[in-house]
């Protein structure tokens, strides 16, 4: 992963989509992740069904931007 979305990700709120079993959007704010090798770490904190959906459907999107607008959407599976 480039530095600069690295450091985007770790500096910044994130949303991260998931979807419900009839494939209904569901989308939270994470306000904390770091990377660790290739992989993105969030809490879980209060996110019982997000992580329902997860479970179910792995298939996930991150959008995250800084203050200026730039940003990104990063298609992620677990």
């Amino acid at each position: 992963m480039e530095k600069e979305i690295r450091k985007m990700i770790e500096e910044n709120p994130l949303a991260l989509a998931t979807s419900d079993s009839e494939g209904n959007p569901h989308v939270i704010a994470v306000v904390f992740a770091k990377i660790n090798d290739e992989k993105i770490i969030i809490t879980a904190n209060y996110m019982k069904k997000t992580l329902e959906n997860i479970k179910r459907n792995n298939n996930v999107s991150l959008a995250v931007w800084d203050k200026d607008w730039n940003g990104y959407k990063l298609p992620c599976q677990r």
